[in-house]
This record gives structure tokens, C-alpha cells and sequence, in this order.
């Protein structure tokens, strides 16, 4: 078994192998990137309707967390939701596929309407 300096050497040097990485740790070594909204995605795959009700509410820091903007928002787009729901009730993949698409074009996706498809 290589020592501690053994390893950092290997790590500075490049020769850090995904074998080493594996047996002695260190997959997660380095800065790792996630999505903004990994959690909405990680909803949308669980239950897409679900994940496109999420990403119509805007949530507030302290309490009461939801306010009459939020449920407007959520009722103007109830159309979207309940197409959603039906998609997803034929065989799960279409409902899916409906859910991410919108979901890239929510607000804070970094994506502008105009870039979005009508």
C-alpha cells in the first residue's frame, strides 16, 4: 500500500489512475459540477408532472413559503400540467420528455423565452 506522499506524488504528477481512484478513494477528487436545478430534474424523472409543478412555483425564503403569485402561476399553467399528466400516463416517456422540455425554458434556467421554441 503506497504512503500519503506516495499518492499526493502520483496525484501531482498526473498518474493518478481510475484503479487508484477506486481502491483508495479520491473519485470525487477535484471540483465537481451540478446542474442549478439538479433537484427539479431529479423530480421531473421521478414523476413529471410533479417536477413541472415545481418549477412553476416560486418559493420564499421565510414563511408563509408560498404566496398568491405562486398559485397564480401555478393555475395559469395548468394546461401544461394536466397535458403533462396525461402524457405521462401513456407510457411514462412522453410525460417525461413534455416535462424536460419546459423545464429548460423556466425562469433561472439561463435560457431566454426567445431562445425557446414556441
Amino acid at each position: 500500500m503506497p504512503t500519503n506522499n506516495q499518492l499526493n506524488q502520483k496525484i501531482d504528477n498526473n498518474e493518478w489512475t481510475f484503479y487508484d481512484k477506486l481502491v483508495y478513494g479520491g473519485l470525487g477528487y477535484g471540483n465537481v459540477c451540478l446542474p442549478t436545478h439538479l433537484f427539479d430534474i431529479i423530480l421531473t424523472v421521478i414523476f413529471p408532472p410533479f417536477g413541472l409543478i415545481l418549477s412553476k412555483m416560486d418559493f420564499l425564503d421565510e414563511f408563509p413559503y408560498i404566496h398568491w403569485d405562486t398559485l397564480t402561476r401555478v393555475i395559469e399553467g395548468i394546461n401544461e400540467i394536466i397535458n403533462c399528466f396525461f402524457l405521462t400516463m401513456c407510457f411514462y416517456v412522453p410525460g417525461l420528455v413534455y416535462a424536460l422540455d419546459s423545464l429548460k425554458c423556466c425562469p433561472g434556467s439561463g435560457v431566454t423565452t426567445e431562445d425557446c421554441p414556441a
